[in-house]
């Protein structure tokens, strides 16, 4: 079984995470600390432990981490001397080879990380999550944390082999059935069109031409095995049924708002009420005071705090009431670092944008 890469350090105190500034993790020590007490990190099994030294405190492993920190911090290894994940495609060759019987055992292992990852992805901290599905599969929970550890810094996708038993012998190199470049491309390219032809048919097609041409070829279920150890689902998928099948492979976006602090994002949009009120009457002037109408609200939200910083009411959406509305924000609680907002025209308009010509 190929070596899971580990980066140079692998234990990190709050203070140390917030100087390496790692995707989805907070800027400062402080905040690295509630994240920390939210998810229990301090109750994981040889995942945390009081630092040595002076000033004390707690360190963390660096497995605990979010799944993009983890990434950032292996992207960092050197590579002299450091282990090497296999290439993906010998890992899946040597998965493809074992028994069923190791097989339906690493499913059933990835089985149980990933009701752990949709627990978490609920809100529920990933220690009780890891002891919940633990009680439920009749294992001990420092058996799922293993299996957990196995596949830190490994994709999504290539899971399995990484879970198999490891009892079994270890990975070696397949002899791959020696076939024509020219015959493998050309099944290739006939399987993965919109049309979504079978492997079969489309394997028939290659015999066929490989005749007339003398290409070597390999048996039909080994060329199956190859196609899906070499080209992901995912490029199966979008090759053959298009951009919204493979959206529908990834579950809806979950939002997290521990990394962020007051001010750093806010947004905007308008909502209309659903109410008719008459629009009072502004003397000396022609706006259409008196006619009933459903109100119009624009408003601009932190979005870490979720509070309403400022708002303004119209009969219509307009540039002049983001204006307002944006003003108001400004001048009691300052310019936020990123603003969110749809692209009607009452946001990208040229009298906001600067004059641009497109939106």
């Amino acid at each position: 079984m190929p070596e899971l890469r580990s980066p140079d350090r692998v234990w990190w105190t709050p203070d140390q995470l917030a100087e390496a500034a790692l995707p989805d993790l907070p800027q400062t020590g402080r905040r690295i600390n509630a994240m920390a007490a939210r998810f229990n990190w301090r109750a994981v099994t040889g995942k945390a432990r009081r630092r040595k030294g002076k000033g004390g405190g707690w360190e963390y492993h660096w497995t605990l981490l979010p799944m993009r920190a983890q990434q950032a911090l292996l992207a960092t290894v050197k590579q002299d001397g450091a282990p090497q994940q296999m290439p993906r495609g010998e890992a899946w060759e040597w998965f493809e080879g074992l028994p069923e019987k190791h097989q339906a055992k690493a499913r059933q292992r990835l089985a149980m990380i990933q009701r752990v990852e949709a627990l978490v992805a609920g809100g529920l901290g990933r220690d009780l999550a890891v002891r919940e599905v633990a009680q439920i599969e009749g294992v001990s929970g420092k058996t799922i944390w293993n299996y957990m550890a196995d596949i830190a810094g490994v994709r999504i996708d290539d899971r399995l082999p990484y879970l198999a038993p490891r009892y079994q012998a270890a990975m070696r190199r397949v002899q791959r059935a020696e076939v024509d470049d020219a015959f493998w491309e050309f099944l290739k390219s006939d399987y993965l069109r919109p049309e979504a032809p079978s492997f079969a048919s489309c394997y028939r097609r290659a015999v066929q031409v490989a005749r007339d041409q003398g290409w070597q070829t390999g048996k039909e279920r080994t060329m199956r095995n190859r196609l899906s150890a070499e080209v992901p689902e995912l490029t199966q998928t979008l090759c053959r049924k298009g951009v919204d099948a493979l959206k529908a492979l990834y579950p809806a976006q979950t939002r997290d708002r521990v990394s962020l602090h007051a001010m750093e994002a806010v947004n905007a949009d308008y909502h209309r009420f659903d109410v008719f009120v008459r629009w009072p009457v502004d003397p000396g002037s022609n706006s259409g005071g008196g006619q009933i109408v459903r109100p119009q609200l624009v408003a601009f939200q932190d979005i870490y705090s979720g509070r309403i910083l400022s708002w303004r009411l119209d009969r219509t959406p307009n540039k002049v009431g983001v204006s307002l509305a944006l003003g108001d924000m400004i001048e009691r609680f300052g310019i936020p670092s990123h603003g969110v907002l749809d692209n009607g025209r009452e946001f990208a308009n040229k009298f906001l944008t600067g004059g641009v010509k497109t939106r």
